[in-house]
């Protein structure tokens, strides 16, 4: 008996498995099942008995042949081709299941991944879940009661026996074998989820390596774990951690796919479900609040090449997340506010930390001075969002919930106020915020459409209940909201100038917001 053929196809199997990636060779045992493992063993076999009879056939003389298309071909030949057939057949089903994703024992592949989770192998772990995360999660899902298929027999005969319901009920799901091994497999993945989640060394490991993972198991539906404390620590991971996935997709270079950001805000209405905004908003509160225990506070320098320097900030990093996440809503005519507050209080953080350098002159004198700057025309940005757009129509409701832009203006008053109250910041940088504020009240103000007029009233009304708070008029904030409109015409008060007083209807505009100003005063008196 000739063996080299077998020998040839055991080295051509040893072959593709040396030269194969490490997770084809770690799981390739958990693509068989009972059946393959059948199916290979018949095919040697049946190998084996092909070349024996072809042995014996070659032996004899004269050697029998038969005849095809009139040509006469001998028994040990035409065997040879069914050996070679054969052998094709085992290298090419060995090659397909080393090369698949698809698990055919899942139990014992997940009973594996918690081995190596357990032993801190966490490179092997994450790249095999990278490849067959998919597949297991096909069959995750809780089956159906054995009794369910009985329950309507049993309802129309009004039974009453509710003793016997029972009984049956678990008489039927436990000879459900099939529906036991699905509940076993369901809990197996359950304690799966929950021990690779509260595995703090494991999420830090795949937000840095392979944040492919950390967003799969945000998006695992049947929701076996607390999503908002998994996202809570990949989120602070990323903006800690000024080479992460977020920095670089939030650089303003960067204009390739923003995979993390597409996935965030896919569905901006859905963002609640594990608080998207949270664990950036609080890290960069705590950063800026650090920032103030420092002896020397490094955005306190003035930056002649800021643009550089803010693409490793975590403050900047985490206003471009607020307006990338707020605009990406107002697109989608997401009703809810997306906490855009956390901006403002990165403003109230920022100007308690505000110290100036001797003799620093610039457009920003300070890094801090950019951060407030880039955040006052975010808020410009969302509140005539409506100017140009027509998309976003989630109407203001009294009896309800503000909308985005409501919101917006609300907390762009609230810093307004915290800017005009500081002691610290210079009053050239004050000036140029408030342009910013009273240039986006005009805009509205003017605007032709009438549905902005909500906009505008809302507008007044924030600055009412900040203007009249306590109960008592901040004569203060009126006057500094007061002088460019008292002093539409000088450009070294008011940048804008005459850009609101160039016709009839826009000085009307003028002398209503100014006439508002002064009733505040009048009460006053």
């Amino acid at each position: 008996m000739d063996f080299l053929l077998i020998l040839t196809i055991i080295g051509f199997l040893i072959s593709f498995y040396s030269i194969s990636e490490d997770y084809k060779k770690r799981n390739l045992v958990f693509k068989f099942n009972t059946f393959d493992k059948i199916l290979m063993v018949s095919f040697f076999i049946l190998l084996i008995i092909v070349i024996f009879i072809q042995d014996f056939y070659s032996i004899q003389e004269p050697e029998p042949t038969y005849s095809l298309f009139k040509i006469d071909f001998t028994y040990s030949f035409l065997l040879s081709i069914v050996a070679f057939f054969i052998a094709t057949v085992i290298v090419v089903f060995f090659i397909l299941k080393l090369n698949s994703k698809k698990l055919n024992q899942k139990e014992k592949f997940i009973e594996n991944a918690l081995d190596n989770l357990r032993k801190r192998r966490y490179s092997d772990l994450s790249a095999d879940l990278d490849i067959f995360h998919k597949d297991i999660l096909k069959n995750y899902k809780i089956p159906k009661e054995s009794f369910d298929i009985f329950e309507h027999i049993l309802s129309e005969k009004q039974s009453k026996n509710t003793d016997f319901k029972d009984k049956l009920k678990t008489i039927l799901n436990k000879l459900n074998f099939i529906r036991n091994r699905k509940i076993r497999y369901y809990n197996l993945l359950d304690n799966f989820y929950n021990e690779l989640v509260n595995d703090e060394d494991f999420i830090q490991y795949v937000a840095k390596n392979n944040l492919n993972i950390a967003l799969r198991l945000l998006n695992v539906q049947q929701n076996p774990f607390n999503k908002e404390k998994l996202w809570n620590k990949v989120g602070r991971y990323l903006i800690k951690n000024k080479d992460s996935r977020l920095y670089l997709e939030l650089n303003d270079e960067y204009s390739s796919n923003k995979h993390l950001l597409n996935f965030l805000f896919k569905d901006t209405s859905k963002c609640a479900e594990f608080l998207v905004w949270k664990p950036i908003g609080d890290f960069v509160i705590e950063y800026i609040e650090n920032q103030n225990k420092k002896k020397e506070d490094e955005n306190n320098y003035h930056e002649s090449n800021y643009d550089l320097v803010k693409q490793k900030s975590p403050i900047y990093i985490g206003i471009r997340f607020f307006d990338y996440m707020v605009k990406t809503a107002l697109k989608q005519n997401t009703a809810d506010h997306m906490w855009l507050y956390y901006v403002g209080y990165f403003v109230e953080k920022m100007l308690r930390n505000i110290e100036y350098e001797k003799g620093a002159r610039g457009e920003f004198v300070s890094m801090y001075e950019y951060y407030i700057y880039e955040i006052f025309s975010s808020y410009k940005d969302w509140i005539t969002y409506s100017i140009n757009n027509n998309n976003y129509t989630v109407e203001y409701n009294e009896n309800g919930s503000p909308n985005i832009i409501q919101n917006a203006i609300d907390s762009f008053v609230f810093a307004m106020y915290d800017v005009q109250k500081s002691d610290k910041l210079r009053d050239d940088f004050k000036s140029y915020l408030r342009e910013i504020f009273i240039d986006t009240y005009f805009e509205l103000a003017t605007c032709n459409k009438s549905e902005i007029d909500n906009y505008v009233e809302y507008f007044k009304k924030c600055l009412r209940e900040k203007i009249q708070r306590f109960k008592e008029v901040d004569i203060q904030f009126v006057n500094f909201l007061k002088i460019p409109i008292d002093n539409p015409y000088q450009r070294n008060v008011w940048d804008r100038g005459l850009h609101y007083t160039m016709n009839k209807n826009n000085q009307q505009k003028l002398n209503d917001f100014k006439n508002f100003l002064d009733s505040f005063l009048s009460k006053q008196k």
